[in-house]
C-alpha cells in the first residue's frame, strides 16, 4: 500500500476488523450499485470514500427536482438539465477519489439485461425502488454465486439485509411483494435522513463481505423517528423457487 493510500485511509485502517489487509482487499474489490438515487447515491459515495477499487453505477433515470431533498450526488443544475444519474454520479464521485475506477451504465434492469449489467463484480448494492427489480437482482446474483445487499426506505424506517451467494434469499423472506406504483398507490413518504442511514448500514455489510467477514443472515429494521430497532433471522425456505435447491 502506498504512503498516499496510508494517509487517505489511515483512520479506517486503524479499525481492527479491517486493518491494512482489509484495505488492500477493498482496493481489489468491485461493486455494482443498482440504482443511483437516494440510497444508491449515498452507498456509492461511501464505497468510493472507503477505497473500493471499482464501482459500477447502473441507472436509466434523469435527475428531477423531486430528487434533490434526498439524493446527495445531484444539484439544481442537474435537475434543470435533466442530467442522467449514472453519468452525473460518476463525474461527482471522480472528484472524491480519483483512484476508484468508475463505470457508469445508463440502462434499466430488466429480465433481459440484469445478468449482463451485474456481470463481473464481486457484490451488488441495492439502490432500486421497485420490488420487481430487486427480485431480478436476487435471482441473477444467485445464478452467479454473488452476494448482494438489500436496502429499503419507507418514511423514517430503514430495512437492510445481506444475502449470500447460495441463500437464504429475498424470496425466502418475502416470496412475493407488490409494488406501490403497480397497484395505483403513491410512492412512500421519505425523510431525507433515512436513505443515508440505510446506505450506511448497507455499505458496512458490504465492507464485511468484501473483506471476508460475512455478517449474520439478518433483516435489520430501524425507525429513525421513534428510535426503535428490530432484527429478523433469515432462514432458507426449502420450498423457495429460487434458492430452495441449494
Amino acid at each position: 500500500m502506498t504512503q498516499k493510500a496510508d494517509d487517505r485511509y489511515a483512520r479506517q485502517i486503524l479499525f481492527p476488523n479491517l486493518g491494512e489487509s482489509g484495505q488492500t482487499r477493498l482496493a481489489a474489490s468491485s461493486v455494482a450499485v443498482a440504482g443511483c438515487g437516494a440510497v444508491g447515491g449515498h452507498a456509492a459515495m461511501l464505497c468510493v470514500r472507503a477505497g473500493i477499487g471499482r464501482v459500477r453505477l447502473v441507472d436509466h433515470d434523469q435527475v428531477e427536482w423531486s430528487n434533490l431533498h434526498r439524493q446527495v450526488l445531484y444539484t439544481e443544475a442537474d435537475a434543470r438539465a435533466g442530467a442522467l444519474k449514472a453519468e452525473t454520479a460518476a463525474l461527482r464521485l471522480a472528484e472524491v477519489n480519483a483512484e476508484t475506477e468508475l463505470e457508469p451504465i445508463v440502462a434499466e434492469i430488466t429480465p433481459s439485461t440484469v445478468d449482463n449489467l451485474l456481470n463481473g463484480v464481486d457484490l451488488v448494492l441495492d439502490g432500486l425502488d421497485t420490488m420487481a427489480a430487486r427480485y431480478l437482482v436476487n435471482d441473477a446474483c444467485l445464478r452467479a454465486g454473488r452476494p448482494w445487499v438489500y436496502a429499503g426506505v419507507d418514511g423514517a424506517t430503514v430495512s437492510v439485509a445481506a444475502f449470500g451467494p447460495t441463500g437464504p434469499c429475498l424470496r425466502c423472506l418475502w416470496p412475493e411483494l407488490f409494488d406501490r406504483t403497480e397497484s395505483g398507490l403513491t410512492r412512500p413518504a421519505v425523510i431525507n435522513t433515512a436513505p443515508a442511514a440505510a446506505a450506511a448500514y448497507q455499505v458496512t455489510k458490504a465492507l464485511r463481505l468484501l473483506t471476508g467477514s460475512a455478517p449474520r443472515p439478518l433483516l435489520f429494521r430501524g425507525d429513525l423517528w421513534d428510535g426503535t430497532m428490530s432484527r429478523i433471522e433469515l432462514v432458507r425456505d426449502p420450498e423457495c423457487t429460487c434458492c430452495g435447491g441449494y
